[in-house]
């Protein structure tokens, strides 16, 4: 399974509009980031301080390009187009998440998800920390400039 996987974080769908948006692997790193933390210990994602601020962290370790605005609510809601990442609404606001809505905010993000999930064994590979390891490098791949 772990091949399906690296090709899946080597061909992330970004945004190629003004260049390679780095906001999923970012936001990819910073959850293998709060797992290796032990901030998430079960296949829920939470929006908290925590993520937020690994995400911002890692995105001024890693992005280089003034093009992209390092924006939390884009990656962790965009990141359902891939087949790994699954989001979960809050109760009674799984409408506003299929309609033409776009997430407009921060605020708008929290008010409809309540978390996201991996697939099982992706969640599973990422608490081994081999696996763990392997996934950081393959996500960096997405950042030339990183030689770690």
């Amino acid at each position: 399974m772990t091949g399906s996987y690296t090709r899946a974080f080597q061909k992330l769908h970004v945004s190629r509009s003004k260049g390679v948006a780095p906001h999923k692997p970012v936001m990819l790193l910073s959850v293998i980031d709060s797992i290796e933390r032990g901030e998430i210990t079960e296949n829920k994602i939470f929006i908290t301080p925590d993520l937020v601020s690994l995400f911002k962290y890692n995105w001024s370790l890693l992005v280089e390009a003034e093009t992209f605005v390092p924006n939390f609510a884009l990656p962790f809601y965009h990141l359902k187009t891939e087949k790994f990442w699954h989001l979960k609404t809050v109760y009674g606001r799984e409408i506003e998440l299929t309609s033409s809505n776009s997430i407009k905010s921060f605020s708008y993000l929290k008010g409809v998800i309540d978390y996201a999930y991996l697939d099982d064994q992706l969640f599973y590979d990422l608490l081994d920390v081999p696996l763990r390891n392997y996934y950081r490098q393959v996500l960096l791949e997405w950042f030339p400039h990183t030689k770690h």
